[in-house]
């Protein structure tokens, strides 16, 4: 059976849910004592360079450049950058797959993955650990976050009701599958936590988060 095409897919899920961003208001989540101590290391480099997997509303964006970062942020969904350049205009934004896109070694002081990495499929998630480590300065820093479930599952979604329903692939990993991804990196663990949200359903979810440093 052939593996469904993760970028084609996403890519017009988000197209379609930029909608909902245009006018979103971010706000540091609970793990916020962890994305202020990242934003103060990467701020703490000679001309910080930032960029952001998955730009979202472009809240965070916002946030690292009025820290004094340069920020970048790739995103598949041309739209979805639309959505962000509303609320960052000065960052830089690359319309691609992070996979694919051609970045020079030792661009970033920092990389931000907040709940994108479950969006690649499983195969893969190595390849972008690898790539991340290649991309950042010497000693740069890795802050993202990932929900965690009970049971793993990498599948085709459908998200909304009626007409109004998309497809969307996703990955969902055990709490113990991505630590050990984690620790299988080349990088090493500077803080990790766990914290609570409200999904999509409103229902209670779990998300890991971590700080790592090349």
């Amino acid at each position: 059976m052939k593996a469904p095409d993760f970028r084609t897919i996403n890519e017009h899920a988000f197209d379609v849910l930029s909608r909902r961003y245009v006018n979103k208001r971010g706000r540091l989540n609970s793990s916020s004592h962890l994305v202020q101590r990242f934003s103060q290391l990467v701020g703490n480099f000679p001309n910080p360079v930032l960029l952001e997997i998955g730009v979202g509303s472009g809240f965070m964006l916002r946030y690292f450049s009025g820290k004094g970062v340069r920020t970048v942020g790739i995103d598949i969904s041309y739209k979805m950058i639309e959505a962000a350049m509303r609320n960052s205009p000065y960052t830089e934004y690359i319309h691609d797959d992070f996979l694919s896109h051609e970045f020079t070694a030792g661009s970033f002081s920092g990389v931000f993955a907040d709940a994108v990495l479950y969006l690649f499929p499983k195969d893969k998630i190595d390849q972008v650990f690898d790539k991340v480590y290649k991309i950042l300065q010497r000693r740069g820093y890795f802050c993202l976050s990932v929900p965690v479930f009970d049971k793993p599952s990498q599948e085709v979604v459908k998200r909304g009701v009626g007409r109004s329903q998309i497809l969307e692939y996703r990955v969902k990993y055990t709490l113990e599958e991505f630590i050990k991804i984690l620790y299988n990196s080349r990088f090493k663990v500077v803080r990790q936590s766990l914290t609570e949200y409200e999904d999509t359903q409103g229902g209670a979810s779990i998300r890991l988060n971590n700080l790592l440093t090349k």
